[in-house]
């Protein structure tokens, strides 16, 4: 596997973590189809190499960059949310 391969997973990964720690603050998942297996790291990593394998097979492979910045702004999103979530826990107790 190369790099985007592994970003994606990894992305992947971490969206699913940063998941479950918004959900554990109160937060909820928004997205019908991430309800199942949003916070699972483990899920959301096979799912993630399962996609991967299929845009190898269909010959796709090319859209992982722009599924990787998708996934990013995911993760960038969570981790907003977890942040303004802490800092209003901190302030508002």
């Amino acid at each position: 596997m190369r790099l985007k391969e592994l970003l994606f997973i990894g992305l992947n990964v971490a969206d699913a973590y940063l998941s479950g720690v918004g959900i554990r603050m109160g937060s909820h998942e928004t997205l019908p189809w991430s309800q199942v297996f949003s916070s699972s790291m483990l899920a959301k990593g096979l799912v993630a190499l399962a996609i991967v394998l299929g845009l190898y097979w269909f010959g796709r492979e090319k859209s992982l960059w722009w599924m990787n910045i998708i996934v990013f702004g995911a993760c960038a999103w969570n981790f907003s949310i977890c942040s303004v979530s802490l800092l209003c826990g901190i302030l508002w107790g």
